[in-house]
């Protein structure tokens, strides 16, 4: 090798080096993954976890109109807007729904006749403009044919679910809180 050919080879070098050093500033950006199910997070217990791209309370007001959406199936929801909870006491379900709920979750045994889902939810405000986000979900389910109390809770057969709930929920609330969001970054 000449020496001119050496110069431009340790230039070649050096340049490459410094490319690979250069950090770029992390901030939220409107190129987030369209599909959050890849940035979920499974914490202890089967709690699912996510850091949504919006302000805290963006996330907490579409979470409670999702809930809400189908009123007349929930049998109660509790919001406590300074702690960032929401809990759910119930929401029904169809049976073919209990069903397919039941065999992704291990609740293999046929003939389920009633069902629902109870959520718990937890949001913490991390920065201006993202929020992490907590989820629990609860399976109840039962082969009796007798109308749907309170009492009768305690009699059927409850499971945590595998995070199918847990996820198609967040990725419902990601989509409704980016719907309220416009991006305030430079």
């Amino acid at each position: 090798m000449q020496r001119a050919d050496i110069q431009w080879f340790i230039l070649f070098i050096v340049l490459t080096s410094v490319a690979g050093c250069v950090t770029v500033p992390t901030q939220p950006s409107e190129e987030q993954p369209s599909d959050i199910r890849n940035s979920i997070q499974v914490m202890e217990d089967g709690v699912r976890e996510v850091v949504i791209y919006a302000p805290f309370d963006n996330v907490f007001r579409s979470a409670e109109n999702i809930l809400l959406a189908g009123r007349e199936q929930i049998a109660g929801v509790a919001a406590t807007y300074i702690e960032g909870k929401i809990t759910t006491r119930f929401k029904g379900i169809d049976k073919d729904t209990l069903e397919t709920f039941a065999f992704t979750n291990g609740m293999i045994k046929k003939g389920w006749k009633k069902g629902g889902y109870a959520y718990a939810i937890h949001f913490l405000a991390i920065a201006k403009h993202q929020t992490k986000v907590r989820v629990k979900a609860v399976i109840y389910a039962t082969f009796s044919d007798a109308p749907l109390t309170e009492e009768q809770l305690n009699l059927w057969q409850l499971m945590t679910s595998k995070g199918v709930l847990e996820e198609t929920f967040l990725v419902e609330l990601n989509k409704a809180a980016q719907e309220g969001y416009e991006t305030t970054w430079p």
